[in-house]
């Protein structure tokens, strides 16, 4: 069925097909959606609070696979009891709830049941990328004189130097708009130099992976401060050094146009001004 979906986003979009990560995944939902509303009353009625409701099950589901260690599923009876929580939480009509959780297990099936009277989401990336979603969409309001805890910057902090949530994050980010975006490349510059990290490749190797999710690609400026993460001598070092993982090659491979050329042409800057061997 994803596939088919896959097959058809590409078939009305061609070449037009978004390359930002989270921007495909946000037309595949909307034509995901756009099928299923043709097709269901109660997904077409309650098109927008199903697609939140996704998101909040999906932050819950994904906090807990890490915390109580499962595999990220709920029983039925919790599974509703999840809708009621949201509804009266967001003050809608409680009496929706049995038509809601219809819709999610009966119509939009992103979410599958593999084991009798459990549900779970049917791909991983999914839930990941309804968590990111979520944790973006709630961000709260933080004025002057008026601060709150759970802004942007916070979460993004939260999120990406947790390793379980690096998908996560990687949606998470692609979900900034332009103006947000120097405030990404902040936190970038933050990880680099935060206890526990300073001394590894983690912050160059998000950077990087980041980029190659045209996550900056709007912001040129923005693009090029992520690049100085990943080139300065010292970081391409380490980088080098931490090449291999378990056996295999960690590379970094940007998109044309989405730092490519500047690494490149920064490496060879350092070869004709130090030959060092390693």
């Amino acid at each position: 069925m994803q596939l088919a979906i896959l097959l058809s986003l590409i078939h009305t979009r061609g070449v037009s097909l978004p390359d930002k990560r989270t921007s495909l995944y946000d037309n595949y939902v909307e034509l995901f959606f756009n099928r299923e509303a043709e097709k269901s009353e109660i997904v077409r009625d309650n098109r927008d609070l199903l697609i939140n409701l996704h998101r909040y099950l999906a932050w819950v589901l994904h906090s807990e696979a890490e915390t109580k260690n499962n595999r990220g599923s709920v029983s039925s009876d919790r599974l509703r009891q999840l809708v009621d929580e949201y509804l009266a939480h967001e003050e809608h009509d409680s009496n929706l709830a049995n038509q809601l959780f219809t819709g999610m297990v009966e119509r939009v099936v992103a979410l599958v049941s593999r084991v009798e009277g459990t549900f779970e989401f049917e791909v991983q990336p999914l839930r990941e990328y309804f968590a990111a979603r979520f944790l973006y969409s709630t961000t709260p309001y933080s004025p002057a004189g008026g601060e709150c805890r759970g802004t942007l910057p916070d979460r993004f902090d939260a999120i990406s130097r947790d390793f379980f949530w690096l998908n996560v994050t990687r949606f998470f980010a692609g979900c900034y708009d332009k103006g947000q975006l120097p405030s990404l490349v902040e936190r970038l510059e933050e990880i680099s130099k935060a206890p526990g990290f300073e001394d590894t490749s983690y912050a160059q190797e998000l950077a990087a992976t980041l980029l190659s999710d045209w996550v900056f690609a709007q912001h040129p400026k923005s693009m090029r401060q992520v690049v100085a993460i990943i080139i300065s001598p010292l970081s391409l070092r380490k980088i080098v050094a931490g090449r291999s993982h378990r056996g295999r090659e960690k590379l970094i491979a940007l998109p044309q146009g989405n730092g490519r050329d500047e690494i490149v042409k920064k490496c060879f800057e350092f070869l004709r001004v130090s030959r060092a061997h390693d």
